[in-house]
């Protein structure tokens, strides 16, 4: 496995499943990013915040992904199973990632 260094992502990550938050928060705390998770449901803010997140991004909220738009360089999306990335992508910022 390849680890990118902080300045070639110009860190400041959203992670899309909660479950990669727990590994995010140690790399963050390494390299010095900052870590979001965006989600689905909202239930799911509380945990993400206690699993090191810096901020949540509720997906189904339009107004929220509009805010949101081009501020993302890093978009590490872990969900498992399948879902439309498309609104996801709108969040990048232009040449940021969304590894597949």
């Amino acid at each position: 496995m390849t680890y990118q260094t902080k300045e070639h992502w110009q860190m400041h990550e959203r992670i899309v499943s909660r479950l990669a938050l727990c590994f995010v928060h140690v790399y963050e705390q390494a390299m010095g990013a900052t870590v979001s998770a965006i989600s689905t449901s909202p239930q799911k803010e509380a945990d993400a915040k206690s699993m090191g997140a810096s901020s949540f991004l509720l997906s189904t909220d339009t107004e929220a992904m509009s805010k949101a738009a081009n501020s993302f360089n890093l978009i590490l999306d872990t969900v498992s199973a399948g879902h439309e990335v498309m609104p996801y992508i709108g969040a990048l910022k232009t040449n940021g990632t969304l590894p597949s």
